[in-house]
């Protein structure tokens, strides 16, 4: 009884690990660097998706990101960041149990000239008003 409770157990404990092996070959990874065309400096949080998914990534403070456990197939990724103008990259092709590597520039966008003027009035409060 002990030997079958300790062979059930061992056979449960190795499921998750199996599990885990099978899955791994099935998905590839997108990584890559998001750097300014400009200054050659990376930048930082950048948005990096797959288009037509809620799928992607944010670059960290060296302009890299991974954008794991992807699907087999041809993908068109998104990337945006504010102060720059966004970039489309089409037929990224991802395969199975590789990293995909897409290193991009982007390229600065002119703020804008329109003057915005922001008026607001405060109330004024009494010393002994508060309390």
């Amino acid at each position: 009884m002990k030997t079958r409770l300790l062979v059930l157990m061992a056979i449960l404990l190795a499921l998750p690990a199996l599990a885990e092996r099978v899955a791994a070959g099935l998905d590839g990874t997108i990584a890559g660097v998001i750097t300014n065309a400009g200054t050659k400096e990376p930048i930082i949080g950048a948005s990096v998706i797959l288009k037509g998914t809620k799928i992607g990534a944010q670059t960290d403070l060296n302009g890299k990101f991974i954008i794991p456990h992807v699907q087999p197939g041809y993908y068109t990724l998104v990337i945006t960041s504010v102060g720059f103008g966004p970039v489309e990259i089409a037929n990224v092709m991802v395969k199975a149990d590789l990293t995909t590597e897409v290193n991009q520039t982007l390229t600065s966008q002119s703020a804008s000239r329109k003057i915005v003027i922001v008026q607001g009035q405060q109330d004024v409060i009494g010393h002994y008003e508060t309390s």
